[in-house]
């Protein structure tokens, strides 16, 4: 992978395989890497966690299609070691060190230094940045700041500014509880089959309880069988048997 010929008209198949599947590394933790080394009872220097990364790319990324790594010890590790693999790209993390926040709520901000241009005055090939979003925040009251317009704002200045440069961005999103809230545990995919069609379902539920979709959602062929019984939280659904809808399932694409 030549940096300096494709910097200006890369592309998201700079970070992807031949057929075009994304597998990258990601290797951008910086105080959560030191805080692994602390819990396995080792006292992580800087120097350390340079190692660590270089190591990783060295012996991962002949297999991976991209690696993430930061600007503060992977990514100069990486270059001097002359670790990355020849057919991987790298992706380098643009946020800044410094955290927002009001109110116990993350606020997205972006150093205008870590732009697209000095992605590629690293020899990046993408820039990652993260961002933390709740689309379904209620709307702030007069005089608060609003963090979902931020976060928009935000990206959308980072994606203009890529596109003029030519260089791919990945959008990080997490979402966060927001202060007395509890999000509902990690969701469970399964496959399965309505009981009309031989098309397998991706059928995804929060909180690990899946229904299906019942023919209301674009996941489900036609003739998908629309009144049924929920399963039990405690096992998948069984194939062949239709699901019932709920407003707390989210569907998706068929495989």
């Amino acid at each position: 992978m030549t940096h300096a010929t494709k910097a200006r008209t890369g592309t998201l198949d700079d970070i992807a395989s031949d057929s075009h599947v994304f597998s990258i590394v990601a290797m951008d933790q910086r105080n959560t890497l030191r805080r692994m080394f602390t819990a396995a009872g080792l006292d992580a220097s800087d120097d350390d966690l340079r190692t660590a990364k270089a190591d990783v790319a060295r012996v991962l990324t002949p297999a991976a299609s991209g690696l993430l790594s930061d600007p503060t010890y992977g990514v100069p590790a990486i270059t001097e070691a002359k670790a990355l693999a020849p057919d991987c790209g790298l992706l380098v993390a643009a946020e800044p060190s410094e955290r927002r926040s009001y109110h116990g709520e993350p606020r997205t901000h972006r150093d205008p230094a870590l732009d697209a241009q000095w992605v590629l005055d690293q020899g990046g090939d993408a820039l990652k940045f993260f961002v933390q979003l709740r689309a379904d925040r209620p709307a702030p009251a007069a005089g608060e700041p609003d963090p979902v317009a931020e976060g928009l704002a935000v990206c959308a200045e980072i994606i203009r500014d890529c596109r003029d440069r030519g260089v791919p961005v990945v959008i990080e999103n997490l979402v966060y509880a927001r202060p007395g809230e509890e999000l509902p545990a990690p969701s469970t995919t399964w496959t399965s089959t309505c009981s009309s069609s031989s098309t397998p379902v991706r059928l995804t539920a929060a909180g690990g309880s899946p229904r299906c979709c019942a023919g209301r959602g674009p996941c489900c062929p036609p003739g998908c069988p629309s009144t049924s019984s929920p399963t039990s939280s405690a096992s998948p659904p069984t194939k062949g048997e239709p699901r019932a809808s709920s407003p707390a399932v989210r569907c998706g694409a068929r495989w």
